[in-house]
């Protein structure tokens, strides 16, 4: 009787809901708008997004929201009234001035398109009810201008001398028969006043760049005339011309404790004999050096003037942590000399920070903490000093432990120290005009308590890294040690795995490059590529057999104070390619493949933090973390033994289609493929599950076997976008199961729940 009652209630509710009985008389509600450009409907964003009026959102063909904000009385100052107003929306009564708004703004972006001549109207469609309306924006384009003739004009002669022997027209963005837009217009402009700018002439900028546009000449083609105008500078007299000229910069001088408030920028300059540059001296505990900052300089007096070199030193300094802001200001000098003052505003050096966050790693989901105390001037030169204390407590499923909603916990002590160069690089070896560069020494102590087993880990690292253009990035960790302490393991559950090497005590003394590359944005088209190459216990096994003394071998391995030491070479290469397209729609594909081949001192497998894993939320999300893998190995196993999968070699691609759902909540639709396999040298002295014979061809990567062993996933996925993390949900879906025997490999029908997961996530997964 009450659901019966309820289901009237809502009826009645839905039947009084009408979505203009709150309009005045005179009011339409905007039911519908469409945009023809042309003769036919478009869905282009860059028309959209200048549509000042849209009908209220439905959902399933009812207007939910404005349903809401009808709720109670137009006027009403009630507290629930209010409410229901802030969470719902407003009716969208047409406005006549919006619309002759938009009508204008349309025009415009089609001029801006190349259409110089477009026309806009509107018109109506009345519906059946009353004060209910539909529009219909009808842009005429008509012909579209292309560019023909380019010329220049150059109002001073110093001008024509650098086009003489710099031209400008090589490089040029305005190519004869391209559409003539306003954004290649702007760029054009933008370009030939940094050309310029770059030879020294530092009164151009890109508001003397005229562009003079004749169509009358020739029917649908646009003929140009760069016109290089000279400045203005103000005198007793007026305004007067000062035709351009090359400058010299005369005198640098550096304020390295600025303050705005006041003005004060400390005591007298102190020049520098090495490199002319004076700096005005600062006293007080942690000020800058002097000879650091020159360093970091690029531009030096008595030199050509070169923007460029003036906003790669404002914008390095800046990035340093103990700098709050830096700025250049230019002064006239004698002749066609410029003076230049770097002005530094220095943050405060001593900080106490903390962080929390949400945490999702190989599908263990918690939250995580940071504390820390740093420094970041230690000696004048920007070095940045850090003490951090970490932790962090986590959820796993494992069989027969449900008291706890936290059964993981990890903690740790971390210190570092960062240099803004390349320190204690050879001097013949450092890399010239770099972008940015700096030096890391740190080292941890971490613990980490499990069900299963409990670990500890020490580490020590020495990393190098530097950009030689802003689309490159290397990386060296020169010295990369660390020593794995396992405590307090269940044997039934170390019994139970492939990878024993991993649970043991091991010593990692390692070596890794990295290069990150993006090549630049085009079309909408962004690339990165991500490749590292890590060698461990080379120097140890050189060592080893360069001194021909005898060593301790523990399980056939040699040993450093008893602890085996990891041999072997690991290699990743992770490609990703973004398409974006309109309304906050892209495509995104990813491809990975990484291996871990393992040497003489290592003679079956790799670390366990060193091999490859399948699963989880950032890879094929069909299937938990460590639930997959290697190659066809039986499912079965995983549900008795408690089975962690991980391999040395892994393929993995992954295809996703991202769209916009609301302002904040946007939507996925992915496909993922691969799996992790074993090399047949990690068979040769198999312990465990690795001597049955019959698991060698499943697990085994081969040509013949790996595409029927490659795992296929699909599903869709929901991310909220909280502007400074996104949190994500993806539904995967398994279609070809690995894990299965090949006869029942495709599980798309009949559709099992089990053979599905949910993966949460922080962030994108690429």
């Amino acid at each position: 009787m009450a659901r019966a009652a309820l289901f009237v209630a809502c009826i009645a509710l839905l039947a009084a809901c009408s979505p203009v009985r709150r309009l005045l008389p005179q009011e339409k509600l905007l039911t519908g708008v469409r945009l023809e450009l042309d003769g036919k409907s478009t869905s282009d964003d860059t028309y959209w997004e200048v549509v000042q009026q849209l009908p209220n959102r439905n959902i399933l063909g009812w207007k939910a929201y404005l349903a809401l904000y009808n709720l109670p009385q137009r006027e009403s100052e009630k507290a629930w009234a209010r409410w229901l107003h802030r969470i719902g929306e407003a009716p969208a009564v047409l406005d006549p001035v919006r619309t002759a708004k938009t009508l204008r703004q349309l025009e415009h972006v089609a001029e801006n398109d190349g259409y110089l001549r477009a026309q806009g109207t509107v018109a109506f469609t009345e519906a059946k009810k009353p004060q209910r309306t539909a529009m219909v924006y009808q842009v005429k384009r008509g012909t579209l201008f292309r560019i023909g003739t380019c010329s220049f004009t150059f109002y001073s002669p110093a001008l024509e001398e650098a086009n003489t022997a710099h031209p400008l027209h090589l490089g040029s963005l305005l190519q004869t028969g391209a559409p003539l837009r306003s954004t290649t217009l702007d760029a054009e402009r933008n370009r030939i006043a940094t050309a310029l700018r770059e030879l020294g002439f530092f009164s151009m900028g890109p508001e003397l760049v005229r562009i003079q546009i004749d169509t009358l000449k020739t029917p649908g083609t646009a003929h140009l005339e760069i016109l290089l105008e000279d400045p203005y500078v103000a005198t007793p007299f007026g305004p007067a011309v000062t035709p351009h000229r090359v400058r010299t910069v005369g005198q640098i001088t550096v304020y390295p404790n600025y303050r705005y408030t006041d003005g004060s920028a400390g005591g007298r300059p102190v020049p520098n004999p090495a490199t002319g540059i004076r700096q005005v001296s600062t006293d007080g505990l942690h000020s800058f050096n002097a000879n650091r900052l020159n360093e970091w300089i690029v531009p030096r007096p008595k030199t050509t003037f070169k923007a460029s070199s003036f906003e790669q030193t404002a914008q390095r300094i800046s990035s340093f942590p103990a700098v709050q802001s830096s700025e250049w200001r230019f002064s006239e000098a004698r002749g066609d000399t410029i003076n230049a003052d770097l002005l530094v505003v220095r943050a405060p050096a001593a900080r106490v920070f903390f962080r929390s966050e949400g945490t999702t790693t190989s599908g263990l989901y918690g939250l995580g903490g940071t504390v820390g105390l740093g420094h970041s001037n230690v000696w004048g030169g920007a070095e940045r000093w850090e003490l951090r204390l970490n932790g962090a407590l986590s959820a796993q499923a494992v069989s027969g432990d449900q008291q706890a909603l936290f059964n993981t916990a990890e903690w740790g002590l971390e210190t570092s120290l960062h240099w803004p160069r390349l320190y204690g690089w050879p001097q013949a070896w450092k890399p010239k005009n770099l972008v940015a560069a700096y030096t890391e020494a740190r080292l941890n102590v971490n613990r980490q308590q499990r069900p299963e087993f409990a670990r500890q880990t020490f580490g020590a690292r020495l990393l190098f890294d530097w950009k030689p253009n802003p689309r490159a990035e290397h990386s060296l960790a020169l010295v990369d040690l660390a020593y794995i302490n396992l405590l307090n393991a269940d044997p039934a559950y170390v019994n139970s795995l492939l990878f024993k090497t991993g649970f043991q005590n091991t010593l990692i003394a390692a070596s890794t490059y990295r290069l990150q590359w993006s090549p630049p944005t085009k079309k909408s088209i962004q690339k990165s590529l991500n490749w590292s190459l890590e060698s461990a216990g080379t120097a140890l096994e050189g060592f080893r057999r360069l001194t021909g003394a005898s060593w301790d071998q523990v399980d056939g391995s040699y040993t450093v104070a008893q602890v085996p030491y990891a041999h072997y070479l690991r290699t990743e290469l992770d490609a990703r390619y973004r398409l974006l397209r309109s309304g906050k729609r892209q495509w995104a594909f990813r491809g990975l493949v990484g291996l871990a081949y393992t040497l003489s001192n290592s003679p079956t497998l790799p670390p366990f933090e060193k091999s490859f894993f399948a699963g989880g939320s950032n890879d094929l999300r069909a299937w938990p973390a460590y639930r997959l893998g290697p190659g066809a190995f039986p499912g079965a196993v995983f549900d008795t033994l408690r089975y962690v999968s991980t391999g040395p070699a892994k393929l993995l691609f992954s295809a996703e289609y991202r769209f916009a759902i609301s302002s904040s909540l946007y939507g996925a639709a992915f496909v993922d493929a691969g799996n992790t396999w074993l090399l047949p040298r990690n068979l040769r002295e198999g312990t465990g599950l690795l001597n049955l014979p019959e698991l060698a061809p499943l697990v085994v990567w081969t040509p013949r076997n790996f595409l029927a062993q490659t795992a296929l996933g699909a599903g869709f996925g929901l991310r909220y976008d909280f502007s400074f993390f996104v949190v994500r949900a993806d539904w995967g879906i398994r279609l070809w199961d690995p894990t299965e025997p090949l006869s029942d490999r495709l599980v798309v029908l009949p559709f099992r729940l089990k053979k599905t997961a949910l993966n949460l996530g922080i962030g994108y997964p690429f």
